[in-house]
């Protein structure tokens, strides 16, 4: 399995110690910090290269990464955030993800296009900027009712009448 973070507080001291060094890191946000013991496999620059979608040849920047292992799980630690297209990350990483049972991805958009033979997927929510759990993020401009926070039958829909020039 493979899982890749941002997680800038256990990528530099990853990079700095080096392949072979074994750690002690902490990754999460608020009170959903964990720590962990890992191994560094190997480290890397974080540059990458878009194989496909829109920025396809385009080059993405990751920052001083590296890839752990905690147990039997590949962790990908960087220092920034990047969008994903594909496996391009882990493959900077040095991930081969059809060799693997289970590969964590962030953009639900892309992942089928790139993993077809997937037979499943999961949806976690987890911390971070967005969320695939509507109701927990904190609306300030909507108009009620509103799916999926008030419970309700038949969803209201719009027509372009109803928006006027909007």
């Amino acid at each position: 399995s493979a899982v890749l973070l941002k997680a800038p507080d256990a990528a530099r001291p990853a990079h700095a110690e080096g392949a072979g060094a074994l750690c002690t890191f902490a990754v999460g946000e608020g009170r959903r910090i964990r720590e962990f013991e890992a191994e560094v496999l190997r480290t890397f620059d974080g540059e990458f290269t878009y194989e496909a979608g829109y920025i396809a040849g385009g080059v993405g920047h990751l920052g001083p990464s590296a890839l752990l292992k905690y147990r039997e799980i590949h962790i990908v630690v960087t220092t920034f955030g990047a969008y994903e297209v594909g496996d391009e990350q882990y493959v900077a990483a040095g991930i081969d993800c059809d060799s693997l049972r289970a590969v964590s991805v962030k953009n639900p958009m892309n992942f089928r296009a790139r993993f077809p033979q997937r037979s499943s997927a999961y949806v976690l929510a987890t911390p971070g900027d967005t969320s695939p759990d509507l109701r927990a993020l904190a609306w300030r401009h909507k108009a009620r009712p509103f799916f999926p926070l008030d419970d309700q039958d038949t969803p209201i829909f719009l027509h372009q009448a109803d928006l006027g020039d909007a």
